[in-house]
């Protein structure tokens, strides 16, 4: 049975319970510049499925001493229609089904940044 438990303000599809709309914790946009580091994407997902953003943007890119240091990559995360996250018994720990994965080449300004 679908529905949602007023005690608690969950939700749930069957037996499985998922965090309800109005209770999403994070609010401003979704942007990591070291997408491939320890422990980004899972940073990156929990934030996103405790969130009311659709999608969430990380960069992968080498320093500016690298042999191309003007090319990177962007990692765009999106909600699909069937995408779900779920509580687990510990209240800082998700699982998270069918997150959208796109990734597409981009150049990097050089320098990327300058002194002030």
């Amino acid at each position: 049975m679908d529905g949602k438990d007023i005690a608690s303000g969950l939700g749930f599809i069957g037996e499985d319970v998922f965090i309800d709309q109005h209770l999403r914790e994070h609010r401003e946009a979704l942007f990591y510049t070291d997408i491939l580091g320890n422990t980004s994407i899972v940073n990156l997902l929990e934030k996103l499925v405790d969130s009311k953003l659709e999608r969430a943007t990380g960069l992968a890119f080498e320093g500016p001493a690298s042999r191309a240091p003007e090319r990177g990559f962007e990692f765009t995360f999106t909600r699909v229609p069937d995408s779900r996250e779920y509580v687990t018994n510990r209240e800082d720990a998700w699982s998270i089904y069918r997150i959208r994965m796109d990734v597409r080449p981009v150049r990097m300004q050089q320098p990327l940044y300058t002194v002030d």
